[in-house]
């Protein structure tokens, strides 16, 4: 309750033109965007430049925050209906040249620093398809309600359900050689 009463302060801040109330959003929840980004994506390319571009929808269409969900839930949401446009434009891309795009792994150093069995859940959920990864990433990896993540994806709390049975059973399969699990 405290949250969503901050989180409208914040946003009439914002409506003032308070440019220090952006920069708090910014700073609230760009690392939050960023890791959501980089997960939803599968590749590191772009993770920088589409969660820029999230910030910058975030401003010109903050007259269209009314407030019946979280702030966070908000930035979510047009953070994964900036992932799928950044997928689709590159998908456009790889078409126009003839070839396929091919998956960016991990960063090195990175993966460096985690043990095999989180470097393998990583490369499997980079594998799902876009329509599982995304309430898996949300629920699983962001903590995120089933409801809220059914009114991000703008789907029923049956197809979400689906969805993460679904990525759940192609992870198993995905992940039956890890060792330790």
């Amino acid at each position: 309750m405290a949250k969503t009463r901050d989180d409208h302060k914040l946003v009439a801040r914002l409506h003032t033109g308070d440019k220090a109330a952006f920069e708090q959003v910014v700073a609230e929840y760009g690392e939050g965007v960023a890791g959501l980004v980089y997960r939803l994506l599968g590749w590191s390319g772009d993770v920088d430049d589409v969660t820029q571009d999230v910030f910058l929808a975030v401003y010109r269409h903050l007259h269209r925050f009314r407030g019946d969900c979280s702030l966070k839930s908000w930035i979510f949401t047009i953070a994964v209906n900036q992932c799928r446009s950044a997928r689709y434009r590159r998908m456009i891309r790889f078409k126009r040249r003839g070839t396929q795009p091919a998956r960016e792994q991990p960063c090195a150093s990175t993966l460096a620093q985690q043990e095999e069995v989180h470097q393998a859940v990583r490369r499997a959920v980079a594998r799902l398809p876009a329509r599982l990864r995304e309430p898996v990433v949300l629920v699983y990896l962001e903590g995120l309600a089933v409801a809220e993540v059914c009114r991000i994806l703008k789907i029923s709390t049956n197809a979400c359900h689906v969805r993460l049975s679904r990525a759940r059973d192609r992870l198993r399969k995905l992940l039956e050689d890890v060792s330790v699990l």
